[in-house]
């Protein structure tokens, strides 16, 4: 194809774009000569090769101009796109042309007066790879971060957080189990424009509020929520639903900040007009858990569509045995 359109339009400038964890090409252009990576990332499969072609390589070096990379992250951001505007699904590898010129065009690198293609390609899509996908892309055309803080272990210190997000912030991931120690570390999954997640960033500073970014993580990709079920006092754990907009979860917070604090919390958006949450709160007395659990008929009639107390046997399997005993 670059020869195609080299032969017709001269002056045209061709971009090859490639996956940041298998851009073989890239590498051995830079180089000078055939690289074979020890590693590719396989999310993009249709693209990920060790070492480039013996044909298709020299071809690049000549026709090619400029080799741009994309994350996973931007791929699912480029499916999405196609989805929103199309209703069509092109599967990761066919869709990193379009993930290379969005890169790009937010950049500016691409001016609004310039004539741009792409080309789209193939629908190879594993529908239970959609998940993934729409988990990574972010919601809207907001990028999802996952941000770690540091907080004393006392009560009203998630709310305390919570209440520097900006209103039109999505919080799409909760992660956050009570550990050992002066500090405990939650971690927010927040989909945010650019300038709404440096606010962020900027708010936290100027507050003294100890944070990092850990998007990458293995332990946050994977959701694994470190807790120890023996530090907390006098828990109820709940399964609640409230409304998919942007503060519910800080409603939430602020009717039970008198008298609880979160030992535990799992949320993660799924896309649908409600969310759903494994909650843990602890309390000081068991009186006070006890007004925690008549309040909880009014909640469901206004910040929040249902609240549930879990089971006993799951109460159990959360908690261990030990913590049954004059606890549930």
């Amino acid at each position: 194809m670059a020869c195609w359109l080299k032969k017709f339009w001269p002056h045209i400038k061709v971009i090859g774009v490639e996956g940041i964890d298998q851009a073989s090409m890239k590498t051995s252009i830079e180089q000078g000569r055939r690289v074979n990576l020890d590693y590719v990332d396989v999310f993009c499969d249709g693209t990920a090769v060790h070492i480039p072609g013996e044909l298709t390589y020299p071809l690049c070096r000549e026709l090619v101009d400029e080799f741009v990379t994309v994350t996973n992250n931007e791929v699912c951001q480029a499916i999405r796109a196609m989805w929103e505007s199309s209703r069509v699904v092109p599967e990761p590898s066919g869709a990193m042309s379009l993930a290379g010129f969005l890169k790009q065009w937010n950049r500016g690198e691409v001016k609004p007066e310039e004539k741009s293609f792409v080309v789209i390609s193939g629908a190879n899509m594993d529908f239970t790879h959609l998940t993934q996908i729409a988990r990574q892309a972010g919601i809207g055309n907001h990028e999802t971060r996952y941000l770690r803080i540091s907080m004393d272990s006392k009560r009203g210190q998630v709310l305390k957080y919570l209440r520097h997000i900006p209103q039109d912030t999505t919080l799409v991931d909760v992660q956050y189990g009570k550990t050992e120690g002066n500090t405990q570390h939650p971690v927010f999954g927040i989909a945010a424009s650019d300038e709404d997640l440096d606010t962020i960033r900027t708010t936290l500073k100027k507050k003294g509020i100890e944070f990092e970014d850990i998007s990458e993580d293995d332990d946050v990709r994977f959701r694994m929520i470190h807790y120890q079920p023996e530090l907390c006092q006098h828990p109820l754990f709940v399964h609640i639903e409230f409304p998919e907009r942007a503060g519910a979860f800080l409603d939430f917070m602020e009717r039970i900040a008198d008298l609880a604090s979160l030992c535990y919390f799992n949320y993660t958006y799924t896309g649908e007009r409600v969310g759903r949450a494994l909650v843990g709160m602890e309390f000081d007395t068991a009186e006070d858990r006890e007004t925690i659990r008549k309040r909880m008929g009014a909640f469901s009639k206004n910040i929040i569509r249902s609240i549930r107390e879990i089971s006993p046997e799951a109460f159990q399997r959360i908690m261990g045995s030990r913590q049954l005993t004059g606890n549930h």
